[in-house]
C-alpha cells in the first residue's frame, strides 16, 4: 500500500500497520486523514494477505482528536462526511484492529479504540473525551458503547465532565487490555497482532462479526444521530465561542 498524507501504511508479513504521521499538530485528524485512513482500512479488508491492523500514532502522542481547524467552517452535513465514512465503517471492518497508544488519546483518539478489538497503551497515555468543553455532544457511538462497558454513571462523569484520565484508569474501566513500558505499545500490540495472524482467518473474522452482530445495527443508527447531533452543536453560539477561545490558547 502506498504512503498517503499524514497516514502511513506499512505491512510487516500479515500484519498491516497504520500510523497517524502528523507530529506536528500531535497527530490531530483533518478530513483529509479521515479519508486516507477509510481508504487504508476497506483497501486492508480486500487483501486477503493481511490479516490483522495496528493502529499508531507516534512515540509521544497518539492523536490530539479533530483538528478543529479544519471542521470550523462545516456548513452542512455533507462537510463532515468524509468523518462519518470512516465511524460508520469501523464497527463493521471485518479484520481484527488493534490499536497501539501511546501520549494522548483525545476525543477521537479515545472514541475510536472503543471499535478496537484490543488496545495496548503504555503509561504516558492521557485519554480524555472533551466534547462538553467544546459545547460538543458524543461521537462515533460512544453515547451508547460507553456506558455499556463502564457503567452509565461513569459514562456520565466522562461525557459530562470531560476530565482526561490516565492508563490505569483507563485499565480499570476495560477501555484498554493492557498497560505497556513506555514506547513499546506498538511492540505488544505487534506481537498481539501476529499471534492472531497465525490463526484461522476464516474463524477469527467469523468469531468478531459474531461478537458485533447483535449491537451492530444499534450503533450505526446512534453513531448517524450523533454526527447530526454534533453538527448542530457546532452551529450554536456556545460552540462558536468555545472554538475561538482554543484557537486563542
Amino acid at each position: 500500500m502506498a504512503q498517503q498524507e499524514s497516514i502511513i501504511c506499512q505491512q510487516r508479513d500479515n500484519v498491516l500497520i497504520i500510523e497517524f504521521n502528523r507530529a506536528e499538530k500531535k497527530n490531530a485528524l483533518s478530513r483529509a486523514m479521515y479519508q486516507s485512513l477509510t481508504q487504508a482500512l476497506l483497501e486492508a479488508e480486500q487483501q486477503d494477505s493481511i490479516h490483522a491492523v495496528v493502529l499508531s500514532g507516534s512515540e509521544t502522542c497518539f492523536t490530539a482528536g479533530n483538528d478543529l481547524s479544519d471542521f470550523i467552517d462545516a456548513k452542512s452535513m455533507h462537510d463532515l462526511e468524509p468523518v462519518l465514512n470512516l465511524l460508520m465503517l469501523l464497527p463493521r471492518f471485518k479484520k481484527p484492529l488493534i490499536a497501539a497508544v501511546n501520549g494522548l488519546a483525545i476525543g477521537i483518539g479515545t472514541t475510536l479504540l472503543l471499535h478496537c478489538d484490543m488496545v495496548i497503551a503504555d503509561h504516558s497515555s492521557q485519554f480524555q473525551l472533551p466534547f462538553i468543553n467544546l459545547a460538543a455532544c458524543p461521537e462515533a457511538a460512544s453515547s451508547f458503547l460507553l456506558p455499556r462497558l463502564v457503567g452509565h454513571v461513569k459514562a456520565s462523569e466522562l461525557l459530562m465532565l470531560g476530565e482526561r484520565f490516565d492508563a490505569q484508569t483507563a485499565l480499570q474501566l476495560k477501555i484498554i487490555n493492557e498497560i505497556a513500558p513506555i514506547h513499546s505499545a506498538l511492540t505488544i500490540a505487534l506481537e498481539k497482532a501476529n499471534k492472531i495472524a497465525s490463526k484461522s482467518p476464516k474463524a477469527i473474522q467469523l468469531t468478531k462479526a459474531l461478537l458485533k452482530k447483535p449491537i451492530l445495527e444499534e450503533v450505526s443508527s446512534v453513531t448517524a444521530y450523533e454526527a447530526k447531533s454534533f453538527f448542530e452543536c457546532l452551529q450554536s453560539k456556545e460552540a462558536q465561542l468555545a472554538l475561538q477561545a482554543f484557537f486563542k490558547q
